[in-house]
């Protein structure tokens, strides 16, 4: 059973990795596309309504994904229940903002933000559609299949940005690029793992659910809220430029530790879910996840920082060079964010929503905290919003570390030594970066030998120290390949 476990563990791990790592690619490469066509301005809009797509990804959980996952057995009625219970709250959602369009326009003061948020939050809508396949698939860790929905997705969204640039460079390319990605995800997942519906079903199915999905949902809206106050505020009282240079900071800075955190969660989650019962393994599981997490954000944040620059006046030309100092910031934040989102969700999966929602309620307050005392001291200055975010980032990681302890007896000091390693290597390999990010070579050839130095050294110094994350990766690769 355990070693059935574990190779069910590295098949998935090999598919999620697959599936991340292709989607930031493929997303990466549409991201460059669309930020040199278009403007911060354009950016802007679509960033001031970045709460209510945040709201969007709510619906589709509804608090109901992890709560079906963590079961030990679902029912097709109870899979059939939550499918129609999600479709309507969408669409409810959906009239309420339609309505509200008007006011969230006067709010920025930015009429375009109307129509254009109308058609934006058709996701709303589309998004419920595929949460029986995607948690059905998930149970049965059979992440080839998320994988291909994944990629086809991206994929296609990309061929529709590309030919809508053809005919306009304005905000509506990156709101039917949404749609799309949305719509072409529902789509293949239906076609993947066709479900039959029942009509012989009532809410009284979930209605045993409801007790913890609604208060993860209702934690999530309140999240969600308090992590875009900042965009609120600056779209209310900055410029849609301003706007356009936060939230594209925000947003690209949050690809790695999101695409980590996804491709990690989405096995450890049912991972830890089946060992419930064993708190050693689960434990041991949680060491090697940690380590795992270090050993592949501390490289990659340290990297970003140094090289960023070089990175952005290459891809995106010069224009988008003020939002270096805000993603800088928020880089640094990762080596904390992308451990809190793991935790955050280990404790989902132990049932553990008091912790939770204690967790996320002092960071909501904290994030509430920050906003207020830098908009009534600082009005003027972004940089030290930004700068109090990350302190308060380190604030919760801490936090998660005092509740881990006291859920499987991981010692916040031995999670410190199992991450240190990781971070000093990661630093080393970075003050060789910096030094030749100082080169005077052509833009281009600077970037190669940035990322082979970070990278390189970094594995390099990785094997000379004994590294067992580094050999675990090793082996299953070469595993893969006799396979």
């Amino acid at each position: 059973m355990a070693d059935e476990l574990k190779e069910k563990a590295s098949k998935s791990l090999v598919w999620s990795l697959l599936d991340k790592i292709g989607q930031v690619v493929i997303t990466f490469i549409t991201g460059i596309i669309t930020m040199r066509a278009l403007t911060p301005h354009d950016y802007g809009l679509i960033g001031a309504l970045a709460l209510f797509v945040a709201i969007s990804h709510i619906c589709i959980e509804s608090g109901f994904g992890l709560t079906l996952l963590r079961k030990e057995s679902v029912s097709q009625k109870e899979y059939s229940a939550v499918f129609y219970f999600n479709i309507a709250l969408g669409v409810t959602f959906y009239a309420i903002l339609y309505f509200c369009a008007p006011l969230i326009a006067d709010y920025f003061h930015q009429d375009e933000l109307i129509n254009l948020s109308r058609v934006l939050f058709l996701v709303l809508i589309i998004n419920p559609m595929a949460l029986v396949q995607h948690v059905m698939l998930r149970r049965n860790l059979k992440f080839k299949e998320l994988t291909l929905a994944s990629m086809g997705s991206v994929t296609g969204s990309l061929l529709i940005t590309l030919i809508l640039l053809q005919f306009t460079q304005s905000y509506w390319v990156l709101a039917i690029q949404q749609l799309t990605l949305a719509g072409a995800k529902v789509i293949i997942l239906w076609i993947l793992s066709p479900y039959k519906l029942t009509l012989k079903t009532s809410f009284s199915e979930i209605a045993p659910l409801f007790s913890f999905s609604l208060v993860l949902m209702l934690n999530s809206l309140i999240t969600a809220f308090c992590n875009n106050i900042y965009s609120l505020l600056i779209g209310r009282h900055y410029s849609s430029i301003d706007l356009g240079h936060y939230s594209q900071s925000r947003k690209y800075s949050d690809i790695a530790p999101n695409t980590l955190h996804n491709c990690i969660t989405s096995v450890s989650a049912p991972i830890f879910a089946k060992l419930n019962n064993e708190l050693e393994r689960q434990k041991r599981y949680m060491v090697k996840f940690i380590r795992l997490t270090g050993f592949a954000i501390a490289p990659t944040a340290i990297y970003l920082w140094v090289c960023i620059p070089d990175l952005i006046s290459f891809a995106l030309t010069t224009k988008w060079l003020p939002i270096v100092p805000y993603f800088r910031i928020f880089v640094l934040c990762m080596l904390f964010e992308c451990m809190h989102y793991q935790l955050s969700n280990f404790f989902i999966i132990k049932g553990l929503k008091k912790v939770v929602l204690g967790i996320d309620t002092t960071k909501n307050i904290g994030l509430l905290l920050v906003a207020f005392i830098c908009f009534t001291f600082f009005p003027k200055e972004l940089d030290t919003l930004i700068m109090g975010y990350g302190i308060l980032v380190c604030a919760i990681w801490i936090i998660d570390l005092f509740w881990l302890k006291k859920t499987m007896d991981y010692n916040p000091l031995k999670v410190i030594r199992d991450l240190a390693p990781y971070y000093i290597l990661a630093l080393i390999a970075g003050y060789e970066t910096y030094r030749i990010s100082l080169l005077e070579l052509g833009l281009f050839l600077r970037i190669v030998i940035e990322g082979l130095g970070m990278f390189g050294t970094y594995l390099i110094l990785c094997k000379l120290t004994g590294s067992k994350v580094l050999d675990d990766i090793l082996e299953m690769v070469k595993k893969k390949k006799q396979d």
